[in-house]
């Protein structure tokens, strides 16, 4: 016998005033946030949680967020006077169904939460910088209100700086086939990573919850590209340079700028570690002190770097359908 409890979700889109301005620009990111909000409904509205008390299925209707975030993106915004677009925020509600046995007497939020978190990682793995949830939050019938604190802001720019600075790793992939290949890990509702590729997913949401540029952003990053390219701790920095390179098949011409931009990145993450890095008054206000500014602009474009190769690394994952990479060094003898 199963309890049904439909909670209904205030969802607010964070990045409505951003989508809103891609809608009079060129950014490349446009286009991609449009189709993969476009697969929201047929790949994400349902989700099976298998808990050992029994399975637990979540379900949401987006169809009133999905419709007003590619009509913020696609200019036809205006046209819907049910939301003003003038206003900061303005909320759209996605209302939600957990199905659970009467066996488990955990909340129903517990597993609410879980598909909301599923739900923001698997669109940013699509399109980077597509979901927001910074300041969503559930508001169930009983109870206290729910902040998610997911920000996308780490994404966001990523699209428009990854063409002027030439990388050429950002892409978009099918949200259908990111689904696929999340699902294929079966992670299920595991709260301690058991893999690289888990602690790589972990680390990106603990990334997420940080809204704005900060040093210890490079320790997360840092800690992503360790567990996915299995550096060993003697050389991090030349074998991942030479693996960032094999695996991305950086062309040859790139390989120069690439390599010194991953060398600048570890020198950065260093030296915050060892208690070298500047360290801002928690203001930073660049009004107070230009200096503030400046180093600012040092930490995102570090940042934005790094998150681009994780970015770019997971998206290889999940196009080639792979769990993790594993490395070898081969010897060969010379015949006498």
């Amino acid at each position: 016998m199963c309890s049904v409890i439909v909670t209904k979700q205030q969802f607010v889109l964070h990045n409505n005033s951003y989508a809103y301005a891609l809608s009079e620009t060129d950014d490349p990111a446009k286009e991609n946030y449009i189709s993969t909000w476009s697969e929201v409904t047929d790949v994400l509205s349902r989700r099976i949680y298998r808990h050992p008390m029994g399975d637990v299925i979540v379900s949401a209707n987006w169809d009133e967020a999905k419709s007003v975030s590619i009509a913020s993106l696609d200019g036809t915004f205006n046209e819907d006077r049910r939301y003003d677009v003038f206003k900061e925020n303005f909320q759209v509600p996605v209302v939600c169904t957990v199905v659970k046995p009467e066996s488990v007497k955990a909340s129903e939020r517990h597993f609410l939460e879980l598909f909301l978190y599923d739900f923001f990682l698997c669109l940013n793995l699509s399109a980077p910088g597509s979901c927001d949830f910074f300041s969503a939050y559930i508001d169930p019938p009983q109870g206290k209100r729910s902040d998610m604190k997911l920000s996308a802001s780490l994404f966001e720019g990523l699209w428009m700086r990854d063409v002027k600075a030439n990388w050429g790793l950002i892409n978009r992939v099918p949200l259908r086939q990111v689904v696929q290949w999340f699902d294929s890990l079966d992670l299920g509702t595991r709260q301690i990573a058991a893999s690289r590729m888990e602690r790589s997913l972990f680390a990106l949401l603990h990334l997420c919850h940080l809204d704005g540029a900060e040093p210890s952003d490079l320790v997360w990053l840092a800690h992503i590209l360790e567990a996915l390219y299995d550096t060993p701790k003697e050389t991090i920095t030349k074998s991942l340079q030479d693996r960032v390179c094999a695996v991305l098949s950086i062309p040859e011409e790139k390989k120069k700028p690439i390599r010194k931009q991953l060398r600048d990145f570890y020198d950065a993450r260093s030296k915050f570690v060892h208690g070298e890095f500047a360290v801002t008054h928690p203001l930073s206000n660049d009004f107070l002190d230009e200096e503030a500014h400046k180093l600012q602009g040092f930490i995102l474009g570090t940042t934005d770097f790094g998150a681009a190769v994780c970015i770019a690394t997971l998206q290889k994952h999940i196009v080639d359908n792979w769990r993790e990479i594993n490395f070898r060094e081969i010897h060969q003898g010379a015949p006498v």
